[in-house]
């Protein structure tokens, strides 16, 4: 189980590497939307629906946001 998880983290953390590349970001009102925010929104919404398979994927897309050395800028 264990294996697994950390399959999907480091696929998720890969996947969100290749599309935040190649799309545009998200902005509402000129405010810039990071992925790591929506991804913890979703990973905090995923834990009530007890899947471990979803929720790891939202957390790995919420770790992956957070290595950019700008994730804090607006």
């Amino acid at each position: 189980m264990i294996f697994i998880l950390t399959i999907l983290l480091l696929i998720s953390i890969l996947l969100t590497t290749l599309i935040s590349l190649n799309f545009k970001s998200i902005y509402i009102n000129n405010y810039h939307i990071h992925h790591w925010i929506w991804g913890l929104i979703l990973y905090i919404l995923s834990l009530f629906y007890d899947n471990v398979y979803i929720s790891t994927i939202f957390l790995g897309i919420t770790a992956q946001g957070l290595l950019y050395k700008n994730k804090f800028v607006i």
